[in-house]
Formats: structure tokens, C-alpha cells, sequence
């Protein structure tokens, strides 16, 4: 509920109260309730508390610095949408294209590999990292100049679809090849084998720490280190900027050291970056924390997507990847609930430290899945 009223200095005031009820008829659902509320019910004030103190600093900025952009007529993010809903099922459809085009161009990748014998996996997931950190400089660069948000979606849209259909038109076709142990086409879901779900865990430690990283490093660097909002942000500029760098070189190192090394020493550099964050008392050192494990957590992912692609177990290239992809969004996805449900009750340090570093020591353990086939050369 919501309610505003007008003081005497003519100043509106808005106040908003969240009252959740839930009715069960069974008794095995209200123990299963009862035990599962302080997860749920914690999680959900602290995101009604959040959502009101940023609400309130967006109308204080507003108010106060009329320069920045911030104005009611600016803020009407709703103009292209007339419903939450209609705001959902554009967001749902962004969603399942997005997926279809990223399992595409791994599969693409992976065949142009086994080809041409020449390593583009991990290149392939640098550009994608490129294009997250220009996005949101773009972001950034348009809100600076008074642009509201939904004209510079619309925009970068408008520029970047084109140029990615032409784009996707002039690809190579290579038509696919026979993978050793490869079957018929598998339709929904599979249980994955015990390589396979090696191979998805390795692929998870890196998504979990990416997740992380984007979701709480500027609230952790607030918290712990005192940060201005202009600083908070580094601790992931530095995390995305050392992960694009490391996909970059990772098909030279791939081809030049082999996987399951470059794995291995790279989430174990990842270890390091994530316990300094965790551990460390001075704001820099955490900078170089977040700047490590970007660079640890780079390739994993690219890595563990091209040994799906060749893994036995006669499934196609495509469902393997396939469920490399649904793990990792998974655990992307629970990342920030479980870091913010044990922060709440620990701090953010063991927020980060209990879920992250173990997943980063189980990488390392199981990298050995990633080393499937012979490493293409470098081209």
C-alpha cells in the first residue's frame, strides 16, 4: 500500500508499506513455509528497502540537480511500454533471442574450430565481454548527456541490429560434423553425464564469479571500503576489463599450454583474486582483487563450451552446449539471492567468500574434463 500527503511547506511526501500474506492448507507446505520465510521474507525487505532508498535519491537528485537529466518527463521509461506487462513479455522475448543467438554462435564457433583447426572460442567470448563494457560506456555516456533510457535503447538498437544481421548473413557455413559418440538429436532435457556435468561445473564457477562481480562489487566496495558512487563501480570495470583481455589471449594460450592448464592456473589465479577481495583492508588491493579474478574467470567458460561441444556421450554438440548454458544461467541467476541472504546474516565478506571460493577450489579440481581433444592452432 501507498499513500502521499501535502505538509504545510508544500513538499508531497510518498510513504509505501509491503504487507505479504500467504495462506496454505496443507501442513507439510507451512513447515515447508515456516522453514524457508527467513530466506524469502529477509530477501524481500531488504529489496523493498532498497528500491525505496533508491527511489528516494533518484527524486532528491532530481529535485536538487535538475542538470543531470533527471527530470519526471525523462524518467518515463513506460513511454514505449503501456503495461508491465507488455514490459515482461518484451523482456521474455529479449530473453529467449538472446539465448538462441549465443547457443548459436558457440556452435558456429565450435565447428569453425574442428574445421578449420583453428582456436576462435575463446575470441569469440572476448568480443562478447567487449560489447558489455561498451554498452555500458554508451550507457553511461548518454544518461551523462540527459538521455533518457528507453531513446538509448532504442538507438543503440537501431545501430547495432542491423550491423549484426549483415554481420550474421556473411558467416562461413560449415555443415556440421559427426562427433565421436555423437547420437541422434536429443529434444529437452537430459541428464547429463558425469563429464558433461564436470565439464558444466567448471563452466559455473566462472558464471557464479561473473555474477557476483556485476551484482555486488559496487555495493561491497560501498560497504566495506566507504567508496563514493564514483569509485564503487571500478571493482567490476576492473573485473570486465581483465576478463575481456583474458579471453582475448586465451586461444593462444589454449593452443599453446593446452585446457586443462590454462584452466587450472587461471581459476587458481581467480582463488587468489577473490580471497584478496574477501580478506583484504585497503580499497586499491581490492581493486587488483576484482582485476585478478576477472582475469582467472576468463576463459573457463569458452573453454569448458568448446569440450562440451566434442564430449561423448551421444548427445549432439548443440544439446551439450546447451546445458553448459542452462547450468551456468542458473547459477548466474541464485548467485546475487545467496550472496545477499548470507551477507545479511555474516557480512558481504562471507557472502563472497563461502560461495565463491569453494566453487573456484571444485574448478580447479575438476579442469582435467575440459581436455577433450587435441587444442587447435591459433589463426
Amino acid at each position: 500500500t501507498s499513500g502521499s500527503v501535502e505538509e504545510t511547506n508544500g513538499r508531497r511526501y510518498v510513504a509505501s508499506r509491503l504487507d505479504s500474506f500467504i495462506k496454505l492448507d496443507r501442513r507439510s507446505l507451512e513447515l515447508v513455509a515456516k522453514a524457508v520465510h527467513p530466506f524469502v521474507g529477509q530477501t524481500a525487505d531488504r529489496n523493498f528497502a532498497d528500491t525505496m532508498s533508491f527511489v528516494s535519491n533518484l527524486s532528491y537528485t532530481a529535485e536538487t540537480r535538475p542538470d543531470t537529466g533527471v527530470t519526471n518527463s525523462q524518467l518515463g521509461i513506460w513511454l514505449f511500454l503501456a503495461s508491465e506487462v507488455m514490459l515482461f513479455g518484451a523482456l521474455l522475448l529479449c530473453g529467449i533471442t538472446m539465448s538462441m543467438i549465443e547457443l548459436g554462435m558457440n556452435i558456429v564457433a565450435d565447428e569453425i574450430e574442428r574445421h578449420d583447426s583453428v582456436a576462435i572460442m575463446s575470441r569469440s567470448h572476448g568480443f562478447w565481454s567487449f560489447g558489455m563494457m561498451a554498452g555500458s560506456l554508451i550507457g553511461v555516456v548518454l544518461a551523462g548527456a540527459g538521455i533518457a533510457p528507453q531513446w538509448s535503447i532504442l538507438v543503440v538498437a537501431l545501430l547495432v541490429i542491423p550491423i549484426g544481421y549483415v554481420v550474421s548473413t556473411a558467416l562461413p557455413y560449415v555443415a556440421p560434423s559427426k562427433a565421436e559418440g555423437e547420437g541422434s538429436a536429443v529434444h529437452g532435457l537430459f541428464v547429463p553425464g558425469w563429464l558433461l556435468l564436470g565439464i558444466c561445473i567448471v563452466a559455473l564457477g566462472s558464471n557464479l564469479l561473473e555474477g557476483a562481480a556485476a551484482d555486488w562489487s559496487a555495493v561491497y566496495m560501498t560497504s566495506i571500503f566507504a567508496a563514493d558512487p564514483a569509485t564503487a563501480g571500478l571493482g567490476y570495470s576492473a573485473y570486465a576489463l581483465m576478463m575481456a583481455l583474458g579471453r582475448f589471449a586465451g586461444d593462444y594460450l589454449r593452443s599453446r599450454f593446452g585446457p586443462v592448464l590454462v584452466v587450472r592456473t587461471c581459476y587458481t589465479i581467480a582463488l587468489i583474486g577473490t580471497a584478496v577481495v574477501v580478506f583484504t583492508e585497503s580499497y586499491v588491493i581490492a581493486l587488483i582483487g576484482f582485476a585478478l579474478a576477472g582475469l582467472g574467470g576468463s576463459v573457463a567458460v569458452p573453454l569448458a563450451v568448446s569440450a562440451a561441444a566434442g564430449a561423448s556421450g551421444g548427445h549432439p554438440a548443440a544439446s551439450n552446449v546447451a546445458m553448459v548454458s542452462l547450468i551456468s544461467l542458473v547459477g548466474f541467476l541464485l548467485t546475487p539471492p545467496i550472496i545477499g541472504f548470507i551477507g545479511e546474516h555474516f557480512g558481504l565478506r562471507a557472502g563472497l567468500g563461502v560461495l565463491l571460493l569453494p566453487m573456484l577450489v571444485l574448478g580447479i579440481a575438476l579442469a582435467g574434463t575440459v581436455g577433450l581433444r587435441k587444442a587447435p592452432a591459433t589463426g
